[in-house]
């Protein structure tokens, strides 16, 4: 008797993903600045007040907000790259659709930096990235969203006969999955 392997993948998987530059979003409290060294020498520097604290934030009124569309479901990471002089001006707030606001440190001062967020699993459909301020003058360049290929969620073996390969479809939310028998 020949053993054979099952392994579950996305199948969901896309080699593609999507580059925002910050400034081609809505800017609602943000404006637009020229930045040497920024992709385009464009940036959108969050204005106003300090929101040190999360929860005086207002979800509702965001200082800039990119959509998106996702043309299947999966998982995606998120990354932004920052552009600021010091550590004092160089934190936001951001959150996907109507999910918590989460906070960025990017840390690094005078220059543009990329950091990944976070990855965040979405359905296939319209999206929306919103940005607020946390510290006033942080500059975002662009906003980079990458599919995230997840590893094999598992492995099993079982008895088989050769020759004999066999396709399922399972589904499981959010997203599709596919089962493959290996000969």
């Amino acid at each position: 008797m020949k053993w054979r392997y099952l392994w579950l993948l996305p199948a969901a998987f896309s080699l593609c993903g999507m580059e925002f530059e910050a400034e081609s979003g809505k800017l609602l409290q943000a404006e637009k600045e020229a930045y040497q060294g920024a992709s385009g020498n464009l940036i959108v520097r969050f204005k106003g007040a300090a929101q040190m604290d999360v929860k005086k934030v207002d979800p509702a009124n965001p200082d800039l907000q990119i959509p998106f569309r996702t043309e299947k479901d999966g998982a995606w990471q998120i990354s932004a790259v920052v552009c600021t002089e010091t550590t004092n001006n160089d934190s936001f707030y951001y959150r996907v659709d109507a999910g918590p606001l989460r906070t960025c440190f990017p840390g690094f001062p005078r220059k543009c930096v990329s950091r990944t967020l976070r990855t965040e699993v979405l359905e296939a459909g319209n999206h929306l990235l919103s940005f607020s301020r946390r510290e006033p003058n942080c500059g975002l360049d662009k906003v980079i969203l990458k599919p995230v290929a997840a590893p094999p969620l598992a492995v099993v073996s079982f008895p088989g006969k050769p020759g004999q390969d066999a396709l399922y479809t399972l589904k499981a939310r959010p997203g599709s999955y596919y089962v493959r028998i290996y000969a």
